[in-house]
């Protein structure tokens, strides 16, 4: 294999050789590693939105360099409406990515919503709503000309209110013709490299519901890459808590985060005590991190989908009940400690590497 010096001197002479060539003007080259190219072809493309009408808006401005920091603005439902839907009507996932839920489906603060939609009530809609926030990479606004451009948005908080109410006017599409109600929304200006300021907001504003440590680590770069590796198996790794239930993908090819911690505790590192007895602390802290080795972007993801191979088959093989002494128990109560006795069974030690 080649070094990385070797490679950027074969760049180097491609560039040389292209100097030579009187049509190209100019050649530019960058060297970026597999998580950098990942990263790319995951952001595709610039998004940008224009919300126009605009009667009611405040900005925060950078008086160095008069840019706009922050705005927040009743927007419209119908344009909201627009805003988060696709040309073929259906929902823009791509929105929601930095979200650290998915749609809790017909829970009671959802109906609530749909129930405030439907009408009934002389208040606006902002008064009954905690309303959105959404990040973005740049903003430019006007009141003169009562728009606010955003590029490349993200919705990190109050993905419950947008999906109802895209549920809601996709089913009753009739009712946007004579909506007049808006809704609150809060824009703010975050750079692409600070992802702990983007973070900070996403736990400030879902603070009013119960933020478990799975959510905050659903967005980690490592879990989005053990996503995307699943994929290849047909499998669904569910990072984000109902995502891939609320898609109606097969139960049977669902990986949720909060077991695939417990799945390698016990296999790499040979503790199902712990897992058994603390499966809440897996995602805690230092322990987080080693399991999912959480500052090394290069690891090998195979790991994974084989920790999980091994769980599905030494589950498949031990349902039932089991005997200690006179007591009867679920073998589902001892599984860890069944895979764990298991790997070392076929290793024939239990210092296997």
């Amino acid at each position: 294999m080649e070094s990385a010096s070797d490679l950027l001197g074969r760049f180097d002479t491609l560039k040389h050789l292209y100097d030579t060539v009187d049509f190209i003007e100019e050649v530019d080259i960058e060297i970026l590693g597999v998580n950098d190219i990942v990263k790319t072809l995951r952001t595709g493309k610039n998004f940008e939105y224009v919300f126009k009408d605009i009667d009611k808006f405040e900005a925060e401005v950078d008086h160095n360099d008069e840019s706009t920091n922050a705005v927040i603005a009743l927007i419209p439902i119908t344009q909201f409406y627009k805003f988060i839907c696709l040309e073929n009507g259906q929902i823009n996932d791509k929105l929601f990515e930095s979200n650290i839920r998915d749609y809790k489906g017909r829970s009671n603060v959802n109906k609530n919503i749909i129930k405030t939609l439907q009408g009934g009530n002389n208040l606006d809609f902002w008064w009954l709503n905690n309303g959105i926030t959404i990040t973005v990479e740049d903003i430019q606004e006007s009141k003169t000309a009562k728009r606010i451009q955003i590029i490349n948005p993200q919705i990190v908080n109050g993905l419950q209110t947008s999906y109802s109410i895209y549920n809601y006017y996709s089913a009753h599409i009739e009712d946007l013709e004579n909506e007049k109600r808006k809704l609150f929304v809060k824009i703010l200006k975050v750079k692409e490299e600070s992802e702990g300021e983007e973070l900070e907001i996403i736990v400030a504003t879902n603070s009013q519901n119960e933020i478990r440590d799975k959510d905050i680590h659903a967005n980690d770069e490592v879990q989005k890459n053990i996503e995307q590796y699943f994929k290849k198996f047909g499998k669904y790794y569910q990072r984000k808590d109902k995502y891939y239930t609320n898609r109606r993908r097969d139960k049977k090819d669902i990986v949720k985060l909060s077991e695939m911690a417990k799945y390698i505790n016990t296999i790499f590192l040979k503790d199902p005590s712990f897992t058994r007895n603390n499966p809440g602390k897996l995602l805690s802290g230092n322990k987080y991190n080693t399991i999912f080795q959480i500052n090394n972007l290069d690891q090998d993801y195979e790991r994974y989908y084989l920790a999980y191979r091994i769980y599905a088959v030494v589950m498949e093989n031990n349902k039932g009940t089991i005997f200690i002494g006179e007591d009867e128990f679920e073998r589902a109560n001892f599984i860890h400690h069944l895979v764990y006795a298991t790997v070392c069974l076929f290793f024939n030690t239990i210092d296997y590497s």
